[in-house]
């Protein structure tokens, strides 16, 4: 996505410079300087010297974040401020108010932790199964939430969902520094409905993604439903797949691939347990004409879903999505074809390259006009 994002600012004339630091780059340091990192809670990430180095030499008007941790840290914002620059961070989880980013475990919606407590993230060793490293976490995660409320930085925050950026407003975030905007993705090349069959999931083989749960409730005379992806419940979903003939799985498909079994679809089920952040497989999937089911809660309702007149479905109702699935699946051509053609007109309001690009413009105009208000 930073990529992407860098590409289409440059092909509109703006000079991008990238810093991109690895996880393999902090374990390459020492352990004095990994503790340092870790007792800063943060501000002293490893990263922040090449960061003021990197200001002092570009020059730049506006620094966008993504991944702080481990190498950058809130203390890189702060750097970037003091050289007056705009700020701007995206969001891609949930990880200020869940350290594991999900707000997800034990196979449901979990939010015993939030952007002032963390205890229980710590004692259950939620970030990536380890209470020291969950710890740490902890309190990188607690002194960007300090810089966030008590300096008003960075100066624009990216929330991917509405969703998101009202939890945020909740827990006291002003409105005015948090922008909705989604990522984008390349235009398709929708099929005509006599040309599309059954159902498809793409996606990681996990327990939040829900796909163990949508391959049982599947029904065993239904139509097609084809499963692409991997990840650790992969041998389960396979032994499924093996045991139910209206459930194929074809392993890891490459990008045109993934885009070949959007496109043959005609739907696209995302059945995931955790509140998604609306996927790669969404965009795309309406950039195909691809309608998509998911449950209603915890997204939007103009990017949830390429059937705008789905109904409600609460989160974890397999049943209930399993039964929309099947009817879109059985419309008539001519149904189907509205229903399609709403998919690719959220396609085209929300998710092109140039909504894209303009949105991004649009963000970085505010966070100079904040940055000029601070100076």
């Amino acid at each position: 996505m930073v990529a992407a994002e860098t590409a289409l600012l440059s092909a509109a004339g703006h000079i991008v410079s990238s810093l991109t630091l690895s996880t393999e780059d902090f374990l390459a340091r020492s352990r004095v300087e990994q503790a340092a990192t870790i007792i800063s809670g943060g501000r002293k990430g490893p990263g922040t010297k090449l960061l003021q180095e990197a200001l002092s030499r570009f020059r730049p008007d506006v620094v966008h974040f993504h991944n702080l941790y481990p190498m950058f840290g809130s203390g890189a914002v702060e750097e970037a401020a003091k050289f007056g620059c705009g700020t701007v961070r995206t969001l891609h989880n949930y990880r200020l108010s869940c350290i594991a980013g999900t707000h997800f475990r034990d196979g449901r919606v979990c939010e015993k932790c939030t952007v002032t407590k963390r205890f229980h993230g710590v004692a259950y060793g939620c970030y990536r199964g380890s209470r020291t490293q969950s710890l740490a976490m902890a309190m990188a995660c607690a002194a960007e939430w300090r810089l966030i409320t008590d300096r008003d930085l960075p100066d624009v925050l990216i929330c991917l969902t509405e969703f998101a950026r009202k939890r945020l407003i909740e827990a006291g975030v002003p409105d005015a520094r948090l922008v909705v905007k989604a990522n984008s993705v390349d235009a398709g090349k929708p099929l005509p409905w006599e040309h599309r069959e059954g159902a498809c999931f793409l996606g990681r083989l996990s327990e939040e993604k829900g796909v163990l749960e949508l391959a049982v409730a599947w029904p065993a005379d239904g139509p097609r439903l084809t499963i692409a992806g991997d990840g650790p419940l992969r041998a389960q979903v396979e032994s499924l797949c093996g045991n139910k003939p209206s459930v194929s799985y074809v392993g890891v498909l490459n990008h045109d691939g993934v885009r070949r079994l959007m496109r043959s679809s005609r739907v696209l089920i995302v059945p995931s347990l955790c509140w998604e952040w609306i996927p790669l497989v969404v965009r795309e999937a309406c950039s195909e004409g691809t309608p998509v089911i998911s449950f209603s809660d915890g997204s939007p309702d103009d990017c949830r879903i390429g059937a705008s007149h789905q109904a409600a479905i609460g989160l974890g109702d397999l049943d209930s999505l399993v039964s929309e699935s099947l009817r879109i699946i059985s419309l008539g051509r001519q149904e189907w074809t509205r229903v399609s053609d709403t998919a690719l007109n959220l396609y085209r309001r929300h998710f092109t390259h140039d909504c894209n690009r303009d949105a991004l413009l649009k963000v970085y105009e505010l966070a100079m006009k904040r940055a000029g208000a601070r100076r």
